[in-house]
């Protein structure tokens, strides 16, 4: 979608609509790198080589269910 669509749809400025993406961008790469996750030598976050085992995987399900319970 372009910007000024989003901005008019969420009745907000496209200056805040940036705002918001800057900084959804930058808690993602965030949380990202904390999972090990960085970007590599071509400007790409490198997923595959940083996947999560299936142990992790099941380790996280934990959480979810219990973000997942908190919000109810």
């Amino acid at each position: 979608m372009e910007l000024s669509t989003v901005a008019h749809v969420l009745n907000a400025t496209e200056a805040e609509v940036r705002e918001w993406l800057d900084r959804a961008d930058n808690f993602l790469r965030a949380r990202l790198y904390d999972e090990g996750i960085e970007p590599s030598d071509i400007g790409q976050l490198s997923y595959i080589a940083s996947a999560p085992s299936l142990d992790e995987l099941d380790m996280e399900s934990g959480l979810d269910e219990a973000l997942e319970n908190e919000s109810q």
